[in-house]
């Protein structure tokens, strides 16, 4: 008989009493950084699944063209040359915005962890001060403060890290499901 024993991690409850002390505007900002990645990561599914069709394309215009669906029937009347020229500009245009969406997402990211570090830091420096006097005649005021503000800094790396992995999860899922979905056999 197997018995199940429930196990608590402990980055799973700092993540949750990270989230509780975080405002609504935070809260809600993060799930717009998550939805900002999820465009971030369809934005790559299409300049992945461009680069085929360019490169069938580069090998020979004509046949390649059967690859772009009902675009197709409008490119079939433009001559060599500005058939490669047009589609060359579409492909590297596909690849700007994906690559401009992906710098946002990632300065988006810094930005969000850097505010939420701010916000932290003026909770732990407003609890610091809501202290009794006495306490503050035990304690060294440079000691604390530099305690604090480091113990701030390694929450700022934290945060930074934990929305690395949050969002690139999702882009790493979003990926994925679009290439399994796309080539099922070719996966396994």
């Amino acid at each position: 008989m197997c018995v199940l024993i429930p196990v608590k991690l402990p980055c799973f409850s700092s993540l949750r009493l990270l989230w509780r002390a975080l405002s609504f505007r935070r809260r809600r900002q993060l799930l717009g950084l998550q939805l900002l990645s999820l465009v971030s990561a369809a934005a790559e599914v299409a300049n992945l699944g461009a680069l085929l069709p360019f490169l069938r394309l580069l090998a020979n215009p004509w046949e390649g063209l059967g690859s772009l669906g009902p675009l197709a029937a409008l490119l079939k009347g433009l001559p060599h040359t500005q058939l490669l020229l047009g589609l060359g500009l579409g492909f590297m245009a596909v690849v700007a915005a994906s690559s401009l969406l992906r710098a946002l997402t990632i300065q988006l990211q810094l930005r969000l962890a850097a505010w939420i570090a701010a916000d932290l830091g003026d909770q732990v420096f407003a609890a610091a001060l809501a202290r009794p006097l006495t306490w503050h005649l035990r304690h060294n005021s440079s000691a604390v403060l530099g305690h604090l503000t480091k113990d701030v800094d390694q929450a700022l790396g934290s945060i930074q890290a934990v929305l690395v992995v949050v969002v690139n999860l999702g882009i790493v899922l979003l990926l994925g499901g679009a290439l399994i979905t796309l080539a099922p056999c070719s996966c396994f």
